[in-house]
């Protein structure tokens, strides 16, 4: 088959019965959360109890085409109050979107019956977790890899100054992905810098005070300095060590997650 010989199914101009007659008045031939049963049936003797309304057919042709309807007009699946309260909460692994200023992630429920609306409350790392954003790059996709598994993280205490204790070891050569899980997490710090260290040789300890600038034995990748805000892709050979830092000279800065994202399988 040729692109050319695909049906043109894009877009449609309104979903079915969008303004047509489409609701039942009755739970009683209303099926559409069990589906139809042998009342609807004509088994050769007996007559059908119930029947298929015209109203019947267009709620369920309006439910089926108002998805995609939605969908190609732009909405986003968010959090939802009527939803998370029909399913008694998200379950761990549902994966949303979540449109914070002009940054779009996705993010993760890290629990079941996750009732947490984090479009009010924000992302908290106990209830939902940054998967991804409009703004990482997605030059080497997560094959095979879902939800959190891929990623690990340090967590960084309100106003921590120096290296993390705890060093990251890869154990294969993999791409990987560095970022902060809060962007304004600079915002009341004067000369605030946050970054990752890799040591270049497998036998050497990760650094305990931070390296000169020039120190050819570790590479530094810089996620934050001042305002500015990025999120390097950088290739990783297996062993390597990575350390993460944060320092600031004076104001205060949030408790926040320093985070890496393998963005390649590590099997």
């Amino acid at each position: 088959m040729t692109r050319a010989l695909l049906p043109y199914y894009d877009t449609i101009p309104l979903p079915f019965a969008f303004a047509g007659e489409n609701i039942v008045y009755s739970p009683d031939v209303d099926p559409s959360s069990k589906g139809f049963s042998s009342e609807y049936q004509w088994n050769g003797s007996t007559a059908p109890s119930k029947f298929i309304t015209r109203q019947l057919m267009n709620k369920l042709f309006a439910q089926m085409s108002g998805r995609q309807f939605l969908q190609q007009c732009g909405c986003l699946d968010t959090f939802d109050d009527k939803v998370c309260s029909e399913i008694d909460g998200y379950p761990r692994g549902a994966i949303l979107k979540y449109l914070d200023g002009d940054v779009l992630y996705d993010v993760v429920s890290l629990v079941d019956s996750n009732k947490v609306d984090y479009t009010k409350v924000g992302i908290d790392n106990v209830n939902w977790k940054i998967y991804g954003a409009s703004i990482f790059s997605y030059t080497y996709p997560d094959y095979g890899s879902h939800g959190t598994s891929n990623i690990t993280s340090w967590s960084v205490t309100s106003n921590y100054n120096g290296i993390l204790s705890e060093a990251k070891t890869v154990p294969r050569n993999c791409f990987v992905q560095a970022f902060v899980d809060n962007a304004l997490v600079a915002e009341n710090a004067v000369n605030f810098q946050c970054a990752i260290l890799l040591s270049n040789d497998q036998t050497l300890s990760p650094p305990s005070n931070i390296p000169d600038t020039f120190n050819p034995l570790y590479t530094t990748y810089e996620l934050i300095e001042s305002g500015s805000v990025v999120f390097p892709v950088f290739a990783v050979a297996g062993g390597t060590k990575i350390s993460a830092l944060s320092i600031r000279t004076g104001g205060t800065t949030p408790a926040f997650n320093i985070c890496l994202r393998f963005l390649t399988p590590l099997r």
